[in-house]
C-alpha cells in the first residue's frame, strides 16, 4: 500500500511540476467594444368622451353642461377640443338661426362656449378659466398634464355655457366635438 501511495504522490508531483513548465497563452493585443441595450416604450393613451344636453329657456344663460374626458396615458398629454364640421350650434329644422361659438357668453345674447381648465398652462385639473373659448374648427388645447395617469384613467370636465336671447326660436341646436388627447 506505501509504494502505491508514493507512487501517486510521486506522479501528482511530476504532473504538477509539468505544468508549471508549459508556459502560459499570452495575446500580444486585445480589443473591447462597447454595445448598448436599449428597451423602447412604446406610448399608451386612450381616451372616451361624453357629450352634453342642456335645457335652457329663452333669455337666460345656463353652465350646467360638461363635456367629459376620461384618459389613460403613460406619458404628458394634452386634451384638445374641436368643432367637427361648425362651430355654431344650428337646428337642423331651422337653418336662418344658429348661436355662434363665443369667448362672450352673458345672458341675453346669443352665444356658447367652453371653459378651459385653469393654472399657468391649462395644467389644473380641478379649476377652470374664468371666461369662456370659442370652440373652432381647429384643435385648441384646453387641458395639459404634466404627467402620465399610472394604470388609472383620469376624468376632465370641461364647463359648458350657453347663453341665448329671447327671440332665438324654439329648436334642438347642435354640434358635434371632437376631443383629442395626445402624449406630449
Amino acid at each position: 500500500m506505501k509504494i502505491k501511495a508514493k507512487s501517486a504522490m510521486l506522479l501528482g508531483g511530476v504532473i504538477a511540476g509539468f505544468a508549471a513548465m508549459i508556459p502560459m497563452v499570452t495575446y500580444a493585443e486585445t480589443k473591447t467594444a462597447d454595445t448598448s441595450v436599449t428597451v423602447n416604450i412604446a406610448t399608451s393613451l386612450t381616451v372616451e368622451a361624453t357629450g352634453v344636453t342642456q335645457n335652457i329657456n329663452a333669455g337666460s344663460i345656463s353652465e350646467d353642461g360638461r363635456i367629459i374626458a376620461t384618459v389613460k396615458s403613460n406619458s404628458p398629454y394634452t386634451i384638445s377640443l374641436n368643432a367637427k364640421e361648425h362651430a355654431d350650434l344650428k337646428d337642423p329644422d331651422n337653418s336662418y338661426e344658429s348661436i355662434p361659438a363665443s369667448a362672450t357668453v352673458v345672458a341675453g345674447t346669443d352665444a356658447w362656449g367652453i371653459k378651459k381648465k385653469g393654472g399657468a398652462n391649462n395644467n389644473d385639473n380641478t379649476s377652470n378659466e374664468a371666461g369662456y373659448t370659442a370652440i373652432t374648427t381647429s384643435p385648441v388645447v384646453f387641458y395639459r398634464a404634466a404627467a402620465g395617469t399610472g394604470a388609472e384613467s383620469i376624468v376632465t370636465d370641461f364647463t359648458v355655457g350657453i347663453s341665448i336671447t329671447s327671440s332665438l326660436s324654439a329648436g334642438t341646436y347642435s354640434t358635434d366635438v371632437t376631443v383629442t388627447a395626445a402624449n406630449i
